[in-house]
């Protein structure tokens, strides 16, 4: 069973097993942790992608679904670039500037992986503290679209002179008034909690975390 631990945290480290078991003990606990961070990057992934979707569909199922699949595609591409971003002694001295541009470039995509993965665990823990702003902004939403509507049909109601038919037009205000009311609360204003808490500043700390993680086992590749 440790065997196997070993086998599977040096698989995600991007070693070879063969050529692990004949490294320095130093080495062997560095790429040990590497790929114990890797499979905290794939747990961090997986969960922020579907409270994402989650929050989006209004389903478990399928927020559970689409995490799955997107956490392990984002892995996969974040593992390739962990690959290629192991220090490459070869590169001959004449092509080093484009070689470190393509570094910071595969930099830039992991550490924008971060800020993607890391937002809706935000939301997830930090939600109530918008919660008020949130609450305040639906009742102003509600209260526009509802005089919106409100002053619309008033407007045709007055044009009319047949009691029957105002009074059709008087039902039809009330269904739309109440299908606008079920659609604002059933609004839980995700991507508006996420831009409030993104200018409050302080969760930024833990987006801050969580690319230092993703950025981590680079550092110690590298």
């Amino acid at each position: 069973m440790k065997n196997r631990l070993k086998k599977f945290l040096v698989r995600m480290a991007g070693e070879d097993y063969e050529a692990f078991k004949q490294c320095s003990s130093l080495t062997k606990r560095r790429q040990l942790f590497i790929g114990l961070v890797i499979c905290l990057v794939f747990l961090i992934s997986f969960l922020g992608i579907t409270e994402a979707f989650t929050e989006f569909f209004h389903s478990t199922v399928v927020g559970l679904t689409l995490g799955v699949f997107f956490g392990w595609t984002l892995v996969n591409i974040y593992l390739l670039l962990l690959y290629t971003l192991a220090r490459n002694t070869l590169v001959p001295s004449h092509i080093k500037a484009t070689s470190r541009l393509a570094v910071v470039l595969r930099l830039g995509t992991i550490i924008f992986f971060a800020i993607i993965v890391s937002k809706p665990i935000e939301h997830f823990l930090f939600q109530k503290y918008t919660f008020t702003e949130i609450t305040i902004e639906r009742s102003k939403h509600l209260e526009d679209l509802s005089a919106h509507i409100t002053n619309s049909y008033n407007r045709r109601i007055s044009q009319l002179t047949n009691e029957i038919q105002q009074e059709k037009l008087i039902r039809e205000r009330e269904r739309e008034l109440q299908n606008i009311k079920d659609i604002v609360k059933s609004n839980n204003y995700y991507l508006e909690s996420l831009k409030r808490l993104s200018n409050k500043g302080w969760p930024w700390f833990l987006t801050l975390v969580i690319i230092m993680l993703f950025v981590w086992p680079i550092y110690l590749k590298r």
